[in-house]
């Protein structure tokens, strides 16, 4: 976790813009292997760990976290809000169509979200992450990590413009492998 969360490793990327902050961070597919197998009972073999492995193959996650600039304490959702109907429109805006405002871009092929899911509005918390999730534009791509790629966010809630984060696909390829136990 603190490899990933290191910015000098290339994994994330972050923007400030007029107080929000704007952060990309990539998640490798070791680390979401892990928190899909670690409370498996009874523990996954290889082959079993492989198999899942496998299913995040062809495709690439982030976590968006949109939030108050560094020093600063207000809750993300209320700003430019000023009454209940504006607030539930913003988190439905969060919620369902944050997919409309992310594109990934590789080797000038576009890729639009598979997934883009706000995790809980429940919390407490300042900043709201949104999960994001590309897959290969068709089932034939051997993979969807061929060069560096940019992720795009184009911001309609904040007006903080268009926001690209470039990563490195070498950045991707020097992550450690995380050793996950397995029965044999």
């Amino acid at each position: 976790m603190r490899f990933m969360a290191n910015e000098d490793n290339g994994l994330v990327k972050h923007k400030t813009t007029d107080g929000i902050r704007i952060r990309v961070k990539y998640l490798p597919i070791d680390y979401l292997v892990y928190n899909n197998i670690k409370n498996e009972e009874p523990a996954l073999d290889k082959k079993g760990v492989d198999s899942v492995k496998k299913s995040y193959k062809n495709s690439l996650t982030f976590v968006l976290t949109l939030g108050p600039e560094e020093g600063k304490h207000f809750d993300i959702t209320r700003v430019g809000v000023s009454n209940y109907e504006e607030f539930a429109q913003r988190i439905e805006e969060m919620s369902f169509h944050m997919h409309e405002y992310i594109s990934l871009t590789i080797n000038d092929l576009k890729y639009k979200p598979q997934l883009a899911q706000l995790e809980s509005i429940n919390t407490v918390e300042p900043s709201k992450n949104i999960i994001v999730v590309f897959d290969a534009l068709d089932d034939n791509e051997e993979s969807i990590l061929t060069d560096d790629f940019t992720f795009t966010y184009i911001d309609e809630l904040f007006y903080t413009g268009i926001n690209n984060f470039k990563f490195n696909k070498s950045d991707v390829l020097a992550l450690p492998t995380l050793n996950m136990l397995t029965h044999n």
